[in-house]
């Protein structure tokens, strides 16, 4: 059974980010559960937010992030697989990592050391990364550039979150909010967004014409960059600016890869990702007008729970059946979970701006991801353990 987890290199991520949301999101569920009740489960020797975007950011979403690449890269540069004694190590970190975070926040173990080993992951992850470039047959490629500076970004987000625990400095905080969510995991998303869903479409509706386009990765990058340099120096007007700019090339995007034509569910609930970052990027556009911290929670949650987690699963789910040598449509219980999931994004969003201060209702949002998120484990499990490994 090991040796057919260790197949390629998304299997153990993925259990691995599974686990790690299951987890974070039940430890979740029990804090704000305490707030409201007066419960007295633990006691939390850390920020609040600063242990949730941290575990979110940095590494719940990069686990599924790294296995992807290793698993993706090697066929984008016409290199060699990635072997176990290479992407491992990283993953180890990784769960160690997160492990000692959960520990340290509740008074239980090191939190500092839980960053020091998710740095660890990182170092050991971008090493490996560099080795698949360097091993490549194919050079000049322009996504696996990208990823390499958002991963670089993700690296100094995260000596920041150490020297936050030392200095309690508030603007180290926000840098590594805005590096982990912008400056890694959006410009990730988007450069995998670009490269792969013209693919991906391809390969399921054969009038799908549209490519992708390089200019829009590069012009994306840039309004990206200006829009965290506007929220890191508080310089509205160019973070306003900027999520304009960045709606307007995702709904750009939407417009050329047909957003309307009718598609599978494994298809469409890529097309939904993507549509969820161009209206968070607009609500973030209007809380920099106002100032309003009710459309920035707005953007965030939508960015996340709308944006990364419908991509995450879908992503997934599309590499663990094509990967196993399955067919490339979703069953009922695979759909479920794309939209189980996007409207328990819509229903946090409305959540923040008609009862913004209800713990309860976000008790119950949590338990609700732990529950789709562990009927989607389910199903994907055979594909991780069992399959064979077939070239998509």
């Amino acid at each position: 059974m090991q040796q057919g987890l260790l197949k390629e290199p998304y299997r153990p991520y993925f259990l691995l980010g599974t686990s790690i949301g299951l987890s974070l999101f039940l430890v979740w569920a029990l804090i704000l559960a305490q707030n409201v009740w007066g419960w007295h489960l633990f006691q939390v020797h850390y920020y609040l937010n600063f242990f949730h975007l941290l575990c979110v950011l940095y590494c719940f979403f990069p686990s599924f992030i790294f296995g992807f690449l290793f698993t993706v890269l090697p066929r984008w540069t016409a290199g060699p697989p990635v072997p176990p004694i290479r992407y491992f190590p990283g993953a180890l970190c990784l769960l160690i990592g997160f492990v000692l975070l959960v520990a340290g926040f509740l008074g239980l173990g090191s939190f500092r050391i839980g960053i020091v080993l998710l740095i660890a992951a990182y170092l050991i992850n971008a090493v490996q990364y560099l080795a698949i470039l360097a091993n490549a047959k194919q050079t000049g490629n322009r996504e696996a550039a990208f990823i390499l500076v958002a991963i670089g970004m993700g690296l100094v987000g995260l000596v920041l979150a150490y020297r936050f625990t030392q200095t309690n400095q508030f603007w180290a905080y926000r840098v590594v909010r805005e590096l982990g969510l912008f400056g890694m995991l959006t410009l990730v998303f988007y450069t995998v967004i670009q490269r792969m869903l013209p693919f991906f479409a391809g390969r399921v509706l054969a009038q799908f014409g549209a490519k992708k386009h390089p200019k829009a990765l590069y012009l994306f990058s840039i309004f990206l960059a200006g829009y965290s340099l506007g929220r890191i120096w508080l310089i509205h007007w160019l973070e306003a600016l900027c999520a304009l700019f960045l709606a307007g090339i995702l709904c750009v995007d939407l417009i050329r890869w047909k957003f309307w034509q009718r598609k599978p569910a494994l298809l469409g609930v890529l097309y939904h990702g993507v549509a969820w970052i161009a209206v968070s990027f607009l609500a973030g556009a209007i809380g920099a007008i106002l100032a309003s911290r009710t459309f920035e929670l707005f953007h965030f949650h939508a960015l996340g729970l709308g944006g990364f987690l419908v991509l995450t699963i879908g992503f997934a789910t599309r590499v663990s059946r094509g990967h196993a040598g399955k067919s490339l449509e979703a069953d009922g219980l695979e759909s479920f979970t794309f939209y189980a999931i996007q409207a328990l994004a819509a229903a946090r969003l409305i959540a923040i701006v008609l009862w913004p201060a209800h713990w309860m209702g976000t008790v119950g949002l949590s338990v609700a991801l732990v529950a789709v998120l562990f009927i989607w484990m389910i199903k994907m499990l055979p594909n991780w353990f069992h399959s064979p490994s077939t070239p998509d």
